[in-house]
C-alpha cells in the first residue's frame, strides 16, 4: 500500500524501499540520533552521537549516544533478515551495557577519541558548570551500571518484541525502534521511526515497580548539605544510592573525589577514586586515620582494599540525623581537601583535559 506525501497541489507517491546492509541503517541513525528517542525525551533531555564501532571488552558496539541527563545509549543495529537469533541479539547488547560500565567516565572517553567530551561540550553548550555535571553524571551513571540499550530495526519479529517487553517490565531500560525506509521522486530518502518496546509502553511487575528510585535517607542528606554547601563543592549525581562531590582543582571523573554512599544498613561518607598514582590516595588518607568528624561524631577509617584503591571513610546508623551526616561530609572535605589539592598538582593529576578548559 503506497504512501503520499501531498506539499499544496503536488502530490508525491512514495514506495517502500529496503537497507542494503546494516550499514546504511547505522549511518542514518548517526545523521540524526534523535530518530530513536520519545519526542518528550528529546525535547527535555537531547541525545547526541558520541562514536560508532566502539571496541569494548564483549565486543564492537555498532553505536554510542549520550543524552542531556548524562545517560550512556548503546545502539545495536540489525535487519531483520539477519539470521542471527533473537535472543542472540538481546546477549549480545546487554553484554556491551555489563562491558560499558565496567569502565571509568574517563577510561571510556580516551577509548572513545575524546568524543564522549566533545558530545558532552555540545550539550552544556557555554556552560562550564552544567559540563561538569554531565561528566560527573555519566560517571555516576556507568558505576551505577545505568545505560539504556535501544535495538534497532528495519522491521522486528515478534518474538523479539516479546523478550524485549519482558525486560521492560523488569525495569530494564531498553527500546526496541523500528526505523522503516521509503523513497519520494519529490522529497528523496524519507525514514518513519516507530518505538515498539520501551519502559514507557509496558507496565513495570509490582515486585519490581520503584526500586531504582533514589533512596529517602540519600535525598534528604543530600538536600541537608547542599542547603548550605558552597557551589563548588555540592553534592551531583543520578544513581539511586550515591552522590559524587568533586571540588574545583580535583580531576574530572572520578580519579579523586567525595562521595555519599547508601549502603543497606548504613550511611557513609567517603574520600575516594581510582589515581592514575595509586600511592597518593594512601597517602592522603594517612594522616587522617581515626580522626572525628567533629564532636561525638564518627572517626574515619581507612579501607585499603576498596575496590583495589582504597577509600577514608565514616560510617552512620540510617536512623542518623541528615544535618549530622551533611556536617561530616563537610568535615571530612575541610580535614583533606588541601592535602588533596597538594598531593594532585605534585602527582601531576589536576593538568588540564583540553586546550579550552585550561583557558
Amino acid at each position: 500500500m503506497p504512501i503520499l506525501i501531498r506539499n499544496g497541489s503536488e502530490n508525491a507517491p512514495v514506495s517502500a524501499a529496503e537497507f542494503a546492509k546494516e550499514e546504511d541503517l547505522e549511518l542514518v541513525l548517526v545523521g540524526c540520533p534523535s530518530l530513536v528517542v520519545r519526542d518528550e525525551e528529546e525535547a527535555t533531555a537531547p541525545v547526541k552521537f558520541v562514536a560508532r564501532q566502539v571496541k569494548l571488552e564483549a565486543g564492537e558496539l555498532d553505536i554510542l549516544l549520550v543524552d542531556g541527563t548524562g545517560l550512556p545509549i548503546v545502539v545495536e543495529v540489525k535487519l531483520k533478515k539477519n539470521g542471527e537469533s533473537r535472543r542472540e541479539v538481546v546477549a549480545q547488547a546487554i553484554d556491551y551495557i555489563s562491558s560499558l560500565t565496567e569502565l571509568t567516565v574517563d577510561e571510556l572517553d580516551r577509548q572513545v577519541g575524546g568524543k564522549l567530551e566533545a558530545a558532552l561540550r555540545e550539550l552544556a553548550g557555554t556552560d562550564v558548570s552544567k559540563f561538569d555535571l554531565l561528566w560527573n553524571q555519566v560517571g555516576a551513571n556507568l558505576r551505577d551500571g545505568r545505560a539504556r540499550i535501544i535495538i534497532a530495526m528495519d522491521n522486528a519479529p515478534d518474538d523479539l518484541q516479546r523478550i524485549l517487553r519482558f525486560l521492560a517490565r523488569l525495569e530494564i531500560d531498553v527500546q526496541l525502534v523500528t526505523i522503516s525506509h521509503y523513497l519520494s521522486s519529490g522529497a528523496g530518502d524519507v525514514f518513519v521511526p516507530q518505538i515498539l518496546v520501551s519502559q514507557h509502553t509496558v507496565d513495570a511487575l509490582p515486585c519490581q515497580r520503584g526500586t531504582r528510585e533514589p533512596y529517602q535517607e540519600l535525598i534528604d542528606v543530600i538536600d541537608a548539605y547542599n542547603a548550605s554547601a558552597p557551589q563548588e563543592i555540592r553534592a551531583s549525581g543520578a544513581a539511586h544510592d550515591y552522590r559524587m562531590v568533586r571540588p574545583a582543582g580535583f580531576p574530572k571523573g572520578q580519579e579523586l573525589h567525595y562521595g555519599f554512599m547508601r549502603k543497606p544498613n548504613s550511611l557513609e561518607v567517603q574520600f575516594t577514586g581510582v589515581p592514575k598514582v595509586p600511592q597518593v590516595l594512601a597517602s592522603i588518607a594517612a594522616g587522617f586515620e581515626g580522626k572525628p568528624l567533629g564532636a561525638g561524631s564518627e572517626s574515619l577509617v581507612w579501607d585499603k582494599e576498596y575496590k583495589g584503591h582504597g577509600r577514608l571513610f565514616a560510617r552512620f546508623d540510617l536512623a542518623t540525623e541528615p544535618k549530622k551526616v551533611a556536617e561530616a561530609m563537610r568535615k571530612l572535605i575541610d580535614l583533606t581537601k588541601e592535602s588533596a589539592r597538594a598531593q594532585i598538582q605534585a602527582a601531576g593529576l589536576s593538568a588540564a583535559r583540553t586546550k579550552q578548559e585550561a583557558t
